[in-house]
């Protein structure tokens, strides 16, 4: 089985931008995150498991 880098290990998180627009009505919400920062390697990779699914 291949090794799993840490997420902190490829990439310093230097600034974090975060919207979130919540429905009472609807009991829902959506957002959208910004991170900046700073790349420790060529190759930086996300965990997509479910990313983008609906929770509603």
């Amino acid at each position: 089985m291949q090794a799993v880098e840490h997420y902190i290990e490829t990439f310093v998180p230097e600034h974090y931008d975060l919207f979130l627009d919540l429905s009472r009505e609807t009991k829902t919400f959506s957002g959208k995150v910004t991170i900046t920062g700073q790349a420790k390697s060529d190759r930086i990779s996300l965990h997509q498991k479910r990313l983008g699914d609906c929770f509603c």
